[in-house]
């Protein structure tokens, strides 16, 4: 299990940076196949690396309630179980995990609507060579 708390600050801090500096992005497949984009949402940044893949989003004009029950839903949905679940005012995450692939999605309270950061970690077996 992740140390929830270092996970929601690392991501805070680079949600702050690319919302200073990145253009609009595309909402990445690997996450579409999964759990669709947040209705009117924009997505600000995304990133995709060999284990992981990210999006950044904002919601204007949204509550985190209303965005949180749309990613527990879609995704219990989807059978994901959900193994953490954060609420410290105005920031909020879930950390959902099905099979060999872990799910953070934090929410940042901000006055125009919410902040929302996506974080999918996808398992390898590169790990169990050691074991043999």
């Amino acid at each position: 299990m992740f140390d929830i708390k270092k996970i929601v600050v690392f991501l805070l801090v680079g949600m702050f940076c690319f919302s200073l500096y990145a253009e609009e992005a595309e909402y990445p497949e690997d996450l579409a196949a999964i759990v669709k984009q947040f209705p009117e949402s924009t997505v600000i940044s995304s990133a995709k690396t060999k284990q992981d893949i990210n999006a950044i989003l904002s919601a204007e004009g949204k509550q985190a309630k209303e965005v949180m029950d749309y990613y527990k839903s879609s995704l219990t949905t989807a059978e994901w179980e959900i193994v953490t679940e954060m609420d410290h005012g105005n920031v909020k995450a879930l950390e959902f995990k099905k099979d060999d692939q872990e799910l953070i999605v934090t929410f940042m309270c901000m006055p125009e609507g919410v902040m929302i950061t996506l974080a999918l970690t996808i398992g390898t077996d590169d790990d169990d060579d050691d074991d043999e």
